[in-house]
């Protein structure tokens, strides 16, 4: 992903979340729980990397 896409992205969500109507607390706390999602996606996915980089190096060593 490119700085350009991520500055895109940001753009857009900021222009999404300033024009909806809805009290700035109710916005704060839906983005803290889109946050906490993130979050778990990303640490599973990196849980899943380094499991699967794991079993490349067991079988690595195994053929040694």
């Amino acid at each position: 992903m490119t700085s350009l896409q991520i500055a895109e992205f940001k753009k857009t969500l900021r222009h999404y979340i300033d024009t909806t109507e809805l009290p700035q607390e109710v916005k704060r706390y839906v983005l803290k729980d889109l946050l906490e999602e993130q979050e778990k996606l990303v640490f599973e996915e990196l849980k899943k990397e380094v499991m699967e980089r794991e079993q490349e190096e067991n079988k690595n060593e195994e053929s040694i």
